[in-house]
């Protein structure tokens, strides 16, 4: 197979006649992974990087206005369970050069982004793979950062992308042909470069490295930058924090202790980690007394991916029996050893069972003394790949039963506190989550009983802070319908915190321009009226800081019977970032921001914003040019008033934010681009978030024309577009 590399220029002519036409010297088409001038925050670590874990939600999971599609789209390029494998595989080859350990849990398919834990999040992993059509990319991946929730992690494939998996075991294998999608694109060296974002690590222009910027065909290795990247992000090598002196012998084995009030009703557990290809890990424990079994178990599942054998031996060092795991997603295993009373002392031996990546990983040891019948059976949970053993083919299937809410609604209260913070007085006090600003994020996971009522404490950041918004939402198939107020310390209720119940029960809440360093109380409750008033729940509170900088995308005063527009051009589908401030010192007025789609007219977004207030809102932008539009508002019964306001945007993904198009385009300021001459008719439906409760505007009001792509004349060369730049192009020939 003969590879070649061609170089191409691409840029912008400073010509005004050609202006934002791109000169491509040859026909055939770039693709790339990223080009960035992103709000993401790169080089930052996540908080307990032992910890972390890969989920695959259930197809139909919103992803912003779209619907994942991942298994429909991805189970016509392999089997699911090679694809599946594949993503683990990116991630696990990151992990093994550092301090980082990737395990495998199930998802409850909630919408990405959702309300919830940064980091470990009961129902769903901190890097959730998902597919959706994007435009201009291959994918989308999201680092750990203060101003994104949980979509950090997270990693959305093209679903309009050809992509094939190649075979790199044996490290041959053809490429296929072009189709109605595109050039084809390896999938395993896509996921790979994401992974490295979505653990921190930003793009470089280094061709031949995983973190390069753009496609250049397969690659599935990472090279030394690479490994030094991640090291410097998370220390390096890797380093056995269970191991304070070496146990890769069996004469210097780690001796298993009971604690003085072991009673065996539970297993005794002890953590370890295989750290290197050839590292063994050896434990010695002493029967407990009058036991005449013990279950010896490796528990791997949702800790890591190491893929390990497990012996147990007599003093002699003579095998009693063995177990090794075959398959990352069965990867516990378990021994039960009989006759204890033959045995002075029994030992234990961990090692690898494969010369690959999943070589390496922690694991926990449970001794467990109860009879079988209270232990837990060794099946995995379902993560939505589990081989049918009736069938030669292998059928992959989520388990709703296996799902976090299932295990909390069978299992039941996960917090049994009654009547210890049921006051303001003895409210929980909650603490900065790992890895943010102090008071910029707060998180806990609550639950109540019957007529249980939580109170939570936390302080407002000393940071000038806008905005803080306060999530309240349950876990569980039958969470209970929630009830919830901000108090302020004396126990008043916070006027400055708008109330937004949601049907499904959760609750959030906004506290503009909050006192700095002022504390402030959350009442949770059952609401009385409500059939479930048991279950459990998860607190979030976020604030919008100065240390969240966003590019000014727009800014000016509205005034009544007129309107402002502007256009903006995405270069690549991304997750962006909106920031709406409104400056009325009228309580009752504000503005509303409409954004346009300029080939259809379609409404895409909306945000409104009213008295002098922050809304935040995040949206998946696809490529192409859009129109915004700024609108004055009012509560019914208020005449509309002059309003000031500033909008703030960037991409929060790994691709490039929104541009501001030249000031001299003929269709920025107050010209309606869907009917310049006419006049500018409100649309009909006005969105949910509008704080006033429906429609500000005249409800019989037509919205733009649908179809006719708006094509202004080309504007002079636009300062605000990148200046030249170069991409590669990384082909085959049979």
């Amino acid at each position: 197979m003969k590879r070649y590399f061609d170089r191409y220029r691409i840029g912008q002519s400073k010509n005004p006649a050609t202006s934002r036409r791109r000169v491509i010297t040859r026909r055939l088409r770039c693709e790339f992974l990223e080009q960035r001038r992103v709000l993401a925050t790169f080089g930052t670590p996540w908080p307990d990087a032992r910890s972390l874990q890969v989920s695959f939600p259930t197809d139909q999971a919103q992803i912003g206005g779209y619907s994942n599609s991942i298994r429909e789209v991805f189970d016509q390029v392999a089997d699911r369970r090679e694809w599946q494998a594949a993503a683990l595989r990116a991630f696990q080859t990151w992990a093994v050069q550092t301090n980082i350990n990737i395990g495998l849990t199930t998802d409850r398919g909630d919408s990405f982004g959702t309300v919830g834990l940064t980091s470990n999040d009961p129902r769903f992993g901190e890097f959730r793979i998902g597919a959706f059509p994007q435009e201009g990319v291959l994918a989308n991946a999201l680092p750990f950062q203060a101003n994104s929730g949980t979509w950090a992690g997270d990693v959305l494939l093209n679903t309009h992308t050809n992509y094939f998996l190649g075979d790199w075991e044996s490290d041959q294998f053809d490429i296929p042909d072009a189709n109605e999608k595109g050039p084809a694109v390896e999938l395993f060296s896509v996921l790979l470069h994401e992974a490295g974002n979505a653990l921190g690590l930003a793009d470089v222009n280094r061709p031949g490295t995983v973190m390069h910027g753009t496609y250049l065909g397969p690659l599935g290795e990472l090279k030394a930058m690479d490994k030094r990247s991640i090291r410097d992000l998370y220390g390096g090598p890797r380093q056995d924090v269970y191991e304070p002196t070496p146990n890769n012998r069996r004469a210097d084995a780690t001796r298993i202790e009971y604690p003085h009030d072991f009673d065996a009703s539970e297993p005794l557990a002890i953590r370890g980690s295989l750290n290197t290809k050839s590292d063994k890990d050896f434990y010695r424990f002493q029967p407990l007394a009058g036991a005449e079994k013990v279950t010896v178990r490796l528990k791997a599942s949702e800790i890591s991916l190491v893929k390990a054998k497990l012996i147990v031996m007599d003093r002699q060092g003579n095998v009693i029996a063995d177990a090794k795991a075959d398959s990352l997603f069965e990867n516990d295993l378990q021994l039960e050893i009989g006759s204890l009373k033959d045995h002075r002392h029994l030992f234990i031996q961990v090692e690898r069972n494969t010369d690959d990546v999943f070589a390496i990983g922690d694991y926990q040891i449970e001794l467990d003394y109860r009879d079988p019948s209270m232990q837990p059976p060794l099946e995995p949970i379902l993560f939505d790949a589990d081989e049918d053993d009736d069938d030669d083919d292998d059928e992959l299937v989520f388990d709703p039963e296996q799902s976090v809410d299932a295990i909390f609604s069978n299992v039941g209260i996960i917090d049994f506190e009654s009547g210890l913070n049921d006051t303001i007085a003895t409210s929980s006090s909650m603490e900065t989550a790992i890895g943010f600003v102090q008071g910029t994020r707060y998180e806990t996971v609550g639950s109540l009983v019957a007529g249980d009522v939580d109170h939570y404490s936390f302080t407002a950041p000393w940071l000038n802070s806008p905005l803080l918004k306060v999530d309240i939402e349950g876990v569980g198939f039958d969470s209970p319908l929630l009830r919830a107020d901000i108090l302020n310390e004396a126990g008043e209720r916070l006027t400055q915190a708008r109330a937004k119940p949601r049907p499904d029960g959760s609750v959030s809440f906004e506290i503009d321009n909050p006192t700095p360093g002022a504390r402030y109380i959350i009442r949770v409750a059952a609401d009385p009226t409500a059939t479930v008033q048991i279950g459990n729940y998860v607190v979030t509170v976020d604030a919008a800081t100065d240390a969240v900088h966003l590019d000014q995308l727009l800014s000016g005063t509205v005034v009544p019977n007129a309107e402002n527009w502007s256009r903006v051009n995405v270069r690549k589908t991304q997750l962006f970032r909106f920031d709406l401030q409104s400056n009325s010192a009228n309580a009752n007025r504000g503005v509303a921001v409409t954004a346009y789609n300029a080939r259809t007219g379609d409404i895409v977004f909306s945000i409104v914003a009213a008295g002098d207030s922050l809304q935040i809102d995040y949206q998946w932008l696809q490529q192409g040019d859009y129109y915004m539009r700024v609108t004055p508002i009012a509560r019914e019964g208020f005449g509309v008033g002059p309003v000031s306001y500033q909008l703030a945007a960037d991409g929060i993904s790994d691709d490039q934010g929104p541009l501001p198009v030249d000031p001299s385009d003929p269709y920025g300021g107050t010209l309606d681009p869907f009917d310049p001459d006419g006049p500018n008719e409100p649309p009909e439906i006005w969105p949910v978030s509008d704080p006033y409760g429906g429609n500000p505007f005249n409800p019989n009001g037509t919205p733009p024309p649908q179809g006719g792509y708006i094509q202004p004349p080309d504007p002079p060369y636009n300062p605000w577009y990148d200046d030249d730049y170069y991409s590669y192009y990384f082909g085959y020939y049979g």
